[in-house]
């Protein structure tokens, strides 16, 4: 004699309580194999259905649920359409500065330097300047200082060759 309530912790305890058809796996069965995969645990009751009925998770406990998962998943949504932004923005950076740093009269000024003032060149080979990143924010500031400002150039060089942090090892 089958038992009336039967509290499951696994598919394999469910299996037998299920209507035995010849169809794919359900929805139903999908979802019970999650859940009970996850650590679930199932009250039913044998009924004269096809399904046992469900007495724990009852319809609020499975609508509260349901309605955590779908939160979770617009924000993962949310979240991975954020990095996959990022992410193509990294992968485009040095294309797009590369193609930016042609508007900028830095940049020319830089490379009319380069190619007529030895001494600026051997700074700049030192200290390997970015200069294809004059169109960056960021580093803006330092090259216009490194192309305008003797001072700071040397200064920058004498850092390169004397620290520490910038000897190869």
């Amino acid at each position: 004699m089958p038992k009336e309530k039967e509290i499951i912790s696994s598919f394999e305890k469910l299996k037998p309580l299920l209507p035995h058809r010849g169809e794919k796996e359900s929805a139903r069965i999908g979802a019970a194999k999650h859940y009970l995969g996850k650590g679930g645990v199932l009250h039913v009751v044998q009924s004269k259905g096809d399904w046992p009925k469900l007495l724990y998770p009852n319809k609020a406990n499975l609508k509260r649920k349901i309605d955590e998962m779908r939160f979770l998943r617009e924000q993962y949504a949310k979240r991975l359409d954020g990095w996959q932004r990022k992410h193509g923005d990294a992968k485009s950076y040095h294309l797009v500065h590369n193609v930016k740093k042609l508007k900028e009269p830095l940049y020319w000024q830089h490379m009319a330097r380069y190619a007529i003032d030895p001494d600026y060149r051997n700074d700049s080979d030192k200290v390997k300047m970015p200069a294809h990143l004059v169109a960056d924010k960021r580093w803006k500031p330092m090259i216009k200082m490194f192309v305008t400002n003797i001072e700071y150039r040397k200064q920058l060089v004498l850092t390169v060759d004397e620290s520490v942090a910038y000897r190869q090892h």
